[in-house]
């Protein structure tokens, strides 16, 4: 990996972990991001959800349309380590020159916080 492309992941990690904050979610950086076995992984969210932070830029399909590509790497490696260490899983991913952010997560904790919105 490039400084450049290091750069650039990192500035996104600390974005996501400034916007949790900001939204009243305790996240902090990984140290290394992911480099050290003991801290896998990029991001922690509320103590309980280990996060990993993607930058990429779009590129068109066959039909012009601007897409994006989620590697199932992504999921399977934060899933992994997530499962290994008892936490909830998240790869955030913002597309490069966008602002928005994007997460996927797994579909029964999507239901769960949908049920315990739903409560309250």
């Amino acid at each position: 990996m490039s400084n450049r492309a290091k750069a650039l992941g990192s500035s996104f990690e600390r974005k996501a972990v400034r916007l949790a904050n900001e939204a009243g979610v305790d996240a902090s950086k990984q140290p290394g991001s992911g480099v050290f076995k003991e801290f896998p992984n990029d991001i922690i969210l509320n103590g309980d959800m280990l996060g990993e932070c993607k930058v990429r830029a779009y590129h068109f399909n066959a039909k012009g349309e601007k897409c994006f590509t989620l590697e199932k790497s992504w999921i399977d490696n934060v899933c992994k380590h997530a499962k290994q260490l008892g936490m909830r899983w998240a790869v955030l991913f913002q597309p490069k020159g966008q602002q928005q952010v994007y997460a996927v997560i797994d579909y029964d904790l999507l239901l769960k916080l949908l049920s315990e919105s739903e409560r309250n």
